[in-house]
């Protein structure tokens, strides 16, 4: 019996915001590669094609080590409040009273940022998070991504000599990455 195929999601739009899956807590990986990634992971590039990685799967792909800490909760910084953790991120001001009324409109009893400090956690109970506010994107369990007015491509418009690709360090290993920017060791 033939395989199913496996749903792709590629390239992505932009690196500084979730992937654009329903769940950012959802397992993907590069079509080439055997390491698994959270949709959220910083190890995604925008220039890959992506499979996702179906639950009876999970076992047959290691995982990165950003997502293995990310979903342990490794390096959180937990808040008692949304200001603190809009301070702490250093949301940007003119975002801010959006990030507000999103946190205001779900109800949550957690507040953190992220060990790599790329967003805002809302969650609430032992559930997953009910949303993620970075400081050019907003996404939510019921709307999806919502980018804000000073969102911006992390991407230059200019493209770098293959010397400064090369240059590029792998932020898990600290590996010279190949002009890919993709790591030979972690994928």
């Amino acid at each position: 019996m033939k395989d199913p195929v496996q749903p792709t999601i590629g390239p992505l739009a932009f690196q500084d915001a979730p992937v654009p899956v329903d769940d950012p807590n959802q397992w993907l990986r590069a079509a080439s590669r055997t390491l698994r990634h959270l949709a959220r992971c910083p190890h995604l590039s925008d220039t890959t094609t992506f499979v996702v990685v179906s639950a009876a799967e999970l076992d047959r792909y290691e995982v990165c080590q950003w997502c293995a800490d990310e979903a342990a909760g490794v390096g959180r910084k937990y808040f008692t409040n949304l200001e603190d953790a809009l301070e702490a991120f250093h949301m940007p001001l003119e975002n801010r009273r959006r990030a507000r009324e999103v946190a205001a409109a779900h109800r949550h009893d957690k507040i953190w940022t992220n060990g790599a400090r790329t967003y805002i956690a809302l969650a609430l109970g032992d559930g997953g998070m009910l949303a993620q506010l970075g400081k050019s994107w907003i996404w939510t369990w019921d709307n999806g991504r919502e980018l804000l007015p000073n969102h911006t491509s992390s991407r230059s418009s200019t493209t770098r000599s293959a010397d400064q690709r090369a240059a590029s360090v792998c932020p898990t290993c600290s590996v010279q990455l190949p002009a890919t920017g993709i790591c030979d060791t972690c994928g």
